[in-house]
């Protein structure tokens, strides 16, 4: 069957309005369409970069309402969560800042930033066995990891 007999099929067996013209055409061309849904990735990155903005200039409360719309678009947007959890570290908020380290650190188990901030902020929650693990797995990534190596040390010396 050719491509025209494919087109008038498809648009004779559905509505025929200018939007299913258009899918029928499309579908048989064998292009691929990005839906006009990726705007809101346009409105995550917006959000994201002026959460940034904002916490450089250490207007934090500001820069937390912009990371949070980032994830109201993007709920897996791994540098809004981890921008997220600095601002609540910046302000000595570590419980508030551990689950958006965690789920950072969930979406990419490799990154050394994530896994680091993870880690100390397990130890500033006195989670020293959570944390021993997370420097661990640090350790595995980096093996020269210094900073890894010095508070593994300690947290072995002191029993975890």
């Amino acid at each position: 069957m050719t491509k025209e007999k494919n087109i008038r099929k498809i648009l004779t067996a559905t509505h025929t309005g200018k939007i299913m013209i258009l899918t029928a055409l499309i579908a048989l061309s064998g292009l691929v369409v990005i839906p006009l849904g990726g705007c809101t990735n346009i409105k995550s990155t917006k959000h994201y970069d002026d959460g940034k903005r904002y916490a450089k200039s250490e207007q934090y409360d500001k820069a937390i309402k912009e990371f949070e719309l980032t994830l109201q678009y993007n709920p897996n947007h791994d540098q809004a969560l981890e921008a997220l959890g600095l601002v609540y570290g910046k302000l000595g908020m570590y419980e508030k800042a551990l689950p958006y380290f965690e789920m950072a650190y969930s979406l990419k188990p490799e990154d050394k930033l994530y896994v680091t901030n993870l880690a100390v902020t397990y130890e500033k929650t006195g989670r020293f066995t959570e944390a021993k693990k997370v420097y661990t797995k640090l350790l595995a990534i980096d093996r020269d990891n210094a900073l890894a190596k010095k508070h593994f040390k300690e947290l072995e010396e002191k029993g975890y």
